[in-house]
């Protein structure tokens, strides 16, 4: 008997003009487009980097008609914005030297939001996750996340135990964008038990991730199996080497990831779906995104 997810696959078609890993190897100045509907099998979500020297400059932005997470990556810097709740500044966000030394300070913007950074720090790196909002996505917005703020979940047993930081989960204060940061030790892996994806495969044109990988030492790698649906029902099955700045998208499916024999592993992860995850302490996802 074939299954629902296993018939989706025989009659999806493939972009080959889309990509969904790409590799960072030099971080840019100023902000640089990563994966997004315009390049990459997506239809929502859109990841970017920015990356500012305390030498250069600040950036501008504006959200549009898009609700968007600005997550501070490494460095110090100042925030301002303009938009329906008026005028705001945030100064001194960010206290990480990098992103395995403590935990992450984020600031969610509304739609129809201007907003200027500025670096403090010598550099300051931020992955910048925009999705299109929800009428209530202004709501109670700008929000900064502090490090505080964030919940840790210790996940798994064994070979697969890591650590959860979710800085944005189903109770916002975000309206349709998630986003945390995983830390595999050396070896280890995350994302298991698997996703259930045959029970959950009519969900795949509302499901959309990212994934940014980041490797300590800066030389090191892991491993991403990848094994599912894409929103556009591109089927994918494979296993890519990933390495520190790298990122990739991930289907509805299973994809776990492992960090390589001599590398801790951490990993940025962004996503949308029409059923948040569920934590508990055996799986970070618990029989599929149900």
């Amino acid at each position: 008997m074939t299954s629902k997810g296993s018939m989706k696959r025989k009659e999806a078609t493939i972009d080959h003009q889309t990509i969904d890993h790409v590799r960072r190897d030099d971080v840019k100045e100023g902000y640089s487009q990563v994966l997004t509907p315009e390049n990459a099998p997506l239809r929502d979500l859109a990841v970017g980097r920015l990356r500012l020297d305390k030498r250069i400059g600040g950036y501008q932005g504006e959200t549009g008609d898009r609700e968007t997470l600005l997550h501070i990556l490494v460095g110090q810097c100042k925030i301002e914005t303009a938009g329906p709740s008026g005028k705001q500044k945030f100064d001194r966000l960010g206290e990480r030297p990098d992103v395995f030394s403590g935990l992450p300070t984020s600031v969610v913007l509304g739609p129809q939001t201007k907003y200027s950074v500025s670096a403090i720090s010598r550099t300051t790196d931020i992955a910048i996750a925009s999705v299109p909002g929800l009428q209530r996505s202004a709501k109670g917005l700008p929000a900064v996340i502090r490090p505080q703020d964030v919940a840790v979940h210790q996940i798994g047993e064994s070979h697969f135990i890591r650590t959860v930081r979710e800085v944005i989960g189903g109770e916002g204060p975000a309206a349709r964008l998630r986003a945390g940061e995983t830390l595999n030790p050396t070896g280890l892996w995350s994302s298991w038990p698997h996703h259930d994806f045959d029970a959950n495969a009519e969900l795949a044109p509302r499901f959309e991730e990212v994934f940014l990988y980041f490797t300590k030492p800066r030389s090191g790698w892991g491993i991403q199996r990848r094994d599912g649906l894409y929103c556009n029902l591109q089927p994918v099955d494979d296993v890519i080497v990933v390495r520190n700045g790298d990122a990739a998208i991930l289907p509805l499916g299973n994809h776990p990831v492992v960090a390589g024999v001599d590398s801790q592993l951490l990993y940025v992860w962004f996503y949308i779906s029409p059923i948040p995850k569920v934590y508990s302490k055996w799986a970070e996802d618990v029989g599929g995104y149900a």
